[in-house]
């Protein structure tokens, strides 16, 4: 885990490109390491990697070189298990525990899970991350504002859990007001869905400052290296100010370029933006 408030990338950010195959997964692995950030790369496993939720050896070597070439930190493993596909727990599990095992080999201290997929297996899964010495972060996405009761519940299951190795990773797609970016493109993936809480206050992520393992810096566009849809400003003062010590990964959502050439060029004035307001809190 970062021992500051550090600035990282997600893979995901670059999936524009990535999944037209203009650029090669190792192309965006070099890409990471040159956004004007802290060189964190966070990977989905599902995405980048063939034999997920296993782990081919030639990926890991691909992975490694990688890291090692362009001096990255392993920061977030995104996993995923939908209920859906594996509604018996045991199978859920076990497809949890092969993710968590990839992640290790790999080197990644941290893997993200997903709720309510594996709300009925947490328990069991940290007991599997503690012996690991492995961080379980669940992701708190939208619709699950803080607001909500969904989110509230998945919070008092993490305080009953009880455990150095569970945490939360708050997406800021809960912050986010999606009409800026609605008028911008007419639709953008997820954003006609209706929810029932508007965006949260990112006041309330002072309440949860010990159980923060990480942070997901979603957003959707830039204007003239600004987010208008998300408050980013009051993000990382109250994150400064609460002590957070760990990675905010840059999660373009791939919405709109606008007069931006590429994803890479988007990520890096996130990356610029994060660092102006977090030297304006540090201040």
């Amino acid at each position: 885990m970062a021992k500051t408030f550090q600035i990282g990338t997600t893979l995901y950010s670059f999936q524009l490109e990535y999944l037209t195959c203009r650029w090669s997964f190792e192309d965006c692995m070099e890409l990471a390491a040159q956004t004007g950030g802290d060189r964190g790369v966070e990977i989905v496993g599902v995405m980048d990697h063939r034999c997920w939720p296993g782990l081919s050896r030639e990926f890991e070597r691909v992975f490694k070189s990688s890291v090692a070439r362009w001096q990255l930190i392993p920061t977030h493993y995104d996993a995923y298990a939908d209920m859906t596909v594996y509604p018996n727990l045991d199978d859920r599990f076990q497809f949890h525990v092969t993710q968590l095992e990839t992640a290790k080999r790999l080197g990644f201290p941290l893997v993200r899970i997903q709720s309510p997929g594996a709300d009925p297996i947490v328990e069991k899964l940290t007991r599997v991350a503690e012996k690991m010495k492995l961080k379980l972060a669940i992701e708190i996405h939208t619709p699950l504002m803080f607001e909500n009761p969904e989110c509230q519940a998945l919070i008092e299951m993490v305080k009953k859990v009880s455990s150095e190795s569970l945490g939360l990773l708050p997406d800021c797609s809960i912050f986010e007001d999606m009409a800026g970016v609605r008028q911008a493109q007419g639709t953008v993936a997820g954003a006609g869905q209706k929810t029932e809480y508007p965006p949260s206050d990112p006041a309330k992520l002072a309440g949860i400052m010990p159980l923060i393992m990480g942070i997901h810096g979603k957003f959707h566009r830039v204007v003239n290296g600004e987010i208008p849809e998300v408050p980013f400003a009051k993000i990382a003062k109250v994150l400064t100010e609460g002590g957070f010590k760990g990675w905010m990964s840059t999660e373009f959502e791939g919405g709109v370029l606008g007069d931006y050439p590429n994803s890479f060029e988007v990520v890096k004035a996130h990356h610029a933006l994060m660092k102006r307001l977090l030297a304006q809190s540090a201040a």
